[in-house]
């Protein structure tokens, strides 16, 4: 397999790891919920945030071969990285702010309780850190990423290409949240380690010709997952495996559906909760209906409110911010 030349389902899964993350949000904190609409998506978070997990694992180091990456590019790669994902990230905390208020104070005639700790908790992502809570649920997964990107400014070179560094890591990384006992700590990004060390692992299968060491990888790193998601071993890696599998293998045309929904993966991975939910539960609360039709109907309308607000966020920031990124990290 080329990589570069192979990427088409990546956008197929990252459309859709965004589309059941929405569904699954959807249904949460809801009283009219149908018992199989929960059954059916009630692990969709998990498995929209792991296929995300195992994309990231691949995806940035192939990005950082393909610009001959080293440690003196390091400003380079974050602040493309930052000006990717940051001003996306700020709208919606704005957005967040100024509709939870109309929200909380005009429909739930409530008082609004604004914390400028808070605020600055959610700009910097490090709200759990600091006992403050995200304005937005997903917020947590993008701080992870952001300690993802530093991880490997620093360690790409040992990780990869250093062959005695390179076998160090490969046996101590992905045991890593076993040995400091972080598995049931969700914020912790050691503990999704051995999730991003399944993409690590097919970089160096495909990209790197390093079969046996990613072999090597993939199985440890097979092991530490199901021992640190005891209750969850079995979700957590059949969708890594089964994102690992698929990026490897499927190589046929993406429909365009897929195509335009991984493009706007990112601002529906955001917005979804901010407008989308919000949209659901005003329509809930204005009609007052309860029954399996109405709660179809309106998923429906707020999930076609959902995709449309993010395609125009996408036109607006995400798509200017992808372009403005380039400019900060040439090959």
């Amino acid at each position: 397999m080329e990589p570069q030349k192979n990427l088409g389902v990546i956008e197929l899964l990252r459309g859709l790891a965004a589309f059941v993350v929405m569904l699954f949000h959807f249904g949460e904190g809801t009283d009219i919920t149908p018992g199989w609409y929960h059954d059916t998506f009630r692990y969709g978070g998990s498995i929209g945030v792991v296929t995300f997990f195992v994309i990231s694992g691949f995806v940035i180091p192939l990005q950082l071969e393909r610009r001959s990456y080293s440690l003196l590019k390091a400003k380079q790669f974050l602040l493309n990285r930052f000006i990717r994902i940051y001003p996306n990230l700020l709208v919606c905390i704005l957005l967040a702010l100024v509709l939870g208020y109309v929200q909380i104070s005009f429909i739930e005639k409530n008082e609004f309780i604004f914390s400028w700790k808070q605020l600055l908790a959610n700009l910097t992502l490090s709200a759990p850190h600091v006992g403050q809570s995200f304005y937005v649920a997903v917020f947590w997964t993008l701080a992870i990423e952001f300690v993802l990107y530093v991880f490997l400014a620093v360690f790409n070179k040992p990780l990869f290409k250093m062959k005695g560094a390179s076998c160090i890591f490969i046996f101590v990384l992905p045991l890593l949240p076993i040995l400091f006992e972080v598995d049931g700590d969700r914020d912790n990004f050691l503990r999704w380690l051995p999730h991003f060390c399944f993409g690590f692992s097919l970089f160096k299968f495909f990209a790197l010709n390093q079969k046996i060491s990613a072999v090597t990888l993939l199985v440890i790193s097979a092991i530490a997952l199901s021992i640190c998601n005891r209750g969850n071993a079995f979700l957590h890696l059949g969708t890594c495996l089964s994102t690992v599998v698929l990026i490897a293998t499927v190589k046929c045309e993406i429909p365009i559906m897929f195509k335009f929904l991984g493009q706007i993966s990112y601002s529906l991975y955001l917005y979804h909760n901010v407008v989308g939910r919000r949209f659901f539960s005003l329509v809930e609360r204005l009609t007052g209906g309860d029954s399996d039709m109405f709660f179809i109907m309106n998923m429906i309308l707020s999930c076609l409110v959902s995709v449309v607000f993010s395609y125009v966020m996408y036109l607006l920031i995400e798509k200017k911010s992808h372009q403005i990124s380039k400019t900060a990290w040439k090959p």
